[in-house]
């Protein structure tokens, strides 16, 4: 139970407006969102197809007086 406490202490300014039960609810989908942001990421800097098109697009974008050295 520590874990409750901790977000209602994070939620303390809110907690007029709130249920103990819609806080936790609200910081699991906000847990789950960025744990599925992160797993985004993790696979497109892993995936060498997803790195060659996204780094070939990329270069379309910068101009080409910044990509000569």
């Amino acid at each position: 139970m520590p874990f409750v406490l901790t977000i209602l202490l994070a939620e303390a300014a809110t907690l007029g407006h709130a249920t103990a039960h819609g806080l936790i609810q609200e910081r699991f989908f906000d847990t789950l969102l960025g744990c599925l942001v992160g797993l985004l990421g993790a696979v497109a800097l892993h995936n060498p197809v997803f790195r060659r098109v996204g780094s070939r697009l990329l270069r379309q974008l910068i101009p080409d007086r910044f990509l000569q050295v």
